[in-house]
């Protein structure tokens, strides 16, 4: 049912400019609601009487519910659920404007000769919108306990532990030091052959789900090394080797999935001079 006010509509949201989000925010709803207010006034005064066609009233329907979702999404993002005292009367009251505009214009335009299908196809996504936001809004300021807490994007089972792997630093089961952002280990293979491995960590702020990790091979290999990869903590995730070379590598991280809050994943590697290695 809130279905209009989430995913979809929180992207067409971050396309809006952050440093004129407010701005921008409030000259949409003055829209919204100066269309409403000419328009019910002309309704009063008796200037409203060819009703719309089905499709442009379907249309108008689809219209209302999309730009009053990216309105709250957009003062969801200005004004969180649980802002400071004084900001909660104003999300209230932003949201109280918008859907007043919006049944107001939605009314304006319902003359008595319209037919009951384009009634249907105005009023249907107005309600399921303003019934999806309060549905959502419910949800986000009910008291939290420890059943409806968010959860945090949580990482696979076993993580936090380095594995019993070739190359890999330190000993099996062994944490990862949580202060240290890389670790790298300049080693020989067993038939002598130049391995540099090791971890490093990577930062995903809030809804980012891509990064790209830059490794250096310092000293460089005489020729370009095979490198495999594997995540040793973190969210879910895939990893791709995007570039390697003798004296580093590119890869590039995508989560399966934005998380809400700020999350850190490390990944393991192993390059091996004149090895065929598969990344994982």
């Amino acid at each position: 049912m809130d279905a209009l006010s989430n995913a979809g509509l929180s992207q067409a949201a971050r396309l809006w400019p952050r440093h004129l989000g407010r701005p921008l925010l409030a000259a949409v709803l003055a829209c919204l609601a100066a269309a409403a207010l000419l328009l019910v006034t002309r309704r009063l005064a008796g200037g409203l009487h060819q009703p719309l066609t089905v499709p442009a009233l379907a249309i108008t329907g689809l219209l209302l519910a999309t730009v009053g979702a990216l309105i709250r999404q957009r003062t969801n993002q200005n004004l969180p659920s649980a802002p400071h005292p004084r900001q909660r009367p104003r999300a209230v009251l932003l949201s109280a404007m918008t859907t007043l505009a919006i049944l107001a214009l939605a009314g304006a335009v319902s003359l008595p000769d319209t037919p009951r299908a384009g009634l249907l196809a105005l009023w249907i996504p107005i309600v399921v919108g303003e019934c999806g936001w309060l549905v959502h809004r419910r949800r986000q300021t009910r008291p939290t306990t420890l059943a409806n807490r968010p959860q945090p994007c949580r990482p696979p089972a076993g993580e936090g532990k380095l594995p019993q792997a070739a190359g890999q630093p330190g000993r099996a089961g062994e944490p990862l030091p949580k202060d240290i952002s890389q670790h790298i280990q300049r080693t020989k293979t067993k038939d002598q052959r130049d391995s540099c491995c090791g971890w490093v960590r990577a930062d995903f702020q809030p809804r980012q789900r891509t990064e790209t990790i830059h490794l250096a091979f310092c000293p460089p290999f005489l020729a370009t090394p095979s490198l495999a990869v594997q995540q040793l903590e973190g969210p879910d995730l895939q990893v791709k080797t995007a570039q390697v070379l003798p004296y580093g590598a590119r890869l590039e991280l995508r989560l399966n999935r934005a998380c809400d809050e700020p999350v850190q994943t490390t990944i393991g590697f192993t390059a091996v001079e004149g090895q065929s290695a598969a990344t994982e």
